[in-house]
């Protein structure tokens, strides 16, 4: 039997037939989370964009093993297509960010970080990253490691959600620090699986009245309790008029079913480009799973990652945050305040 490079040809096709069979199911899997809400997906969602380049560059492979397999060339421009609809989802809810949307004065810096509960020895550290990058509303999520630092803190962070007096099963998950005054401030569970991982206040910036949300979702695994939490913040922002900027660690990218329900129920909008926050390892190829979102009329002009970990698996985000230029004249609307 005829062998090229050390394989014969027979089973150069046997090879490359399996490996057209493996491409396929992840093409499958990548139109199937697309296009449907399938719970027991889970992750799969987070990672489509992943799942048809590794399955693309196997099909590459098929080809290149045995290039009259037509099926490898089919397979390979249909994950090449779906890679491309998978990549305009982001697009399809960020803003236009205008000109002049970036001459407008910023209105508020949000920062976002899941620190790591038992990163203990980081917490000087990081909040001397805070001082120094000057949020205006910094939020802290698995925050223990932050404890001895309050104090430092509420120098210039006087308004603060902290875990004084709370109960101690909650281990402090969230918290919130401020420049300015917290109003119908609140702490609440997301689930039982996610107790005290929900905060929120409003405040007052520049005569504009906003509410600020944190939520630090469940782990993707658990479709059905994450998209029970997307609910339960939607619950909780019932009946809510003013404008919302929610933060947070999602446990998911913006393709998850539950995130994209949380967008389209509220209006929330990404910035122009979501960094990649897990895992620390992959660097700027990991996936976006820490968000900032703000409705309108707030926009995200932009969304930084912090480069130090600082010892977290997370890499921290912070935002600057405009007010639409045509909002400036508009009165601004009550708030129906959100039930604790």
């Amino acid at each position: 039997m005829r062998r090229v490079f050390g394989y014969s040809y027979f089973s150069r096709q046997v090879l490359s037939s399996l490996l057209t069979i493996a491409a396929l199911d992840g093409l499958a899997v990548a139109i199937l989370c697309l296009l449907f809400d399938i719970r027991a997906f889970g992750v799969f969602y987070s990672l489509v964009v992943y799942i048809t380049l590794l399955c693309a560059t196997g099909a590459l492979v098929a080809i290149g093993m045995w290039r009259r397999n037509a099926v490898a060339w089919v397979v390979l421009a249909g994950l090449l297509a779906t890679t491309g609809a998978s990549l305009l989802i982001p697009s399809h809810y960020a803003p236009e960010i205008t000109a002049e949307m970036r001459d407008e004065p910023r209105l508020l810096r949000v920062l976002s970080f899941n620190v790591l509960a038992q990163n203990r020895k980081s917490g000087p550290a990081i909040a001397d990253a805070v001082l120094e990058l000057d949020p205006d509303v910094a939020i802290f999520l698995e925050a223990r490691p932050l404890d001895t630092e309050l104090d430092r803190l509420r120098k210039v962070y006087p308004y603060q959600i902290d875990c004084a007096g709370e109960p101690r099963s909650w281990r402090c998950d969230s918290i919130m620090l401020s420049k300015y005054p917290l109003e119908n401030a609140f702490r609440s569970n997301l689930s039982m699986r996610a107790i005290g991982r929900m905060v929120s206040a409003v405040i007052t910036v520049d005569g504009q009245r906003l509410r600020v949300m944190s939520a630090h979702f469940s782990k993707p695994y658990h479709p059905t309790v994450q998209h029970q939490e997307v609910r339960r913040v939607l619950d909780k922002l019932d009946g809510e008029h003013l404008p919302l900027v929610l933060t947070g660690d999602f446990n998911a990218s913006i393709f998850q079913p539950s995130t994209r329900l949380l967008l389209r129920e509220t209006g929330l909008r990404p910035g122009p480009k979501e960094p990649a926050t897990w895992p620390i390892r992959a660097g700027r190829w990991g996936v976006p799973i820490d968000h900032i979102f703000a409705s309108p009329p707030l926009v995200i002009r932009e969304t930084h990652r912090i480069e130090n970990n600082y010892g977290s698996n997370h890499f921290g985000i912070y935002s600057d945050i405009v007010l639409a230029p045509d909002a400036r004249s508009a009165p601004n609307n009550d708030v129906v305040a959100a039930t604790p």
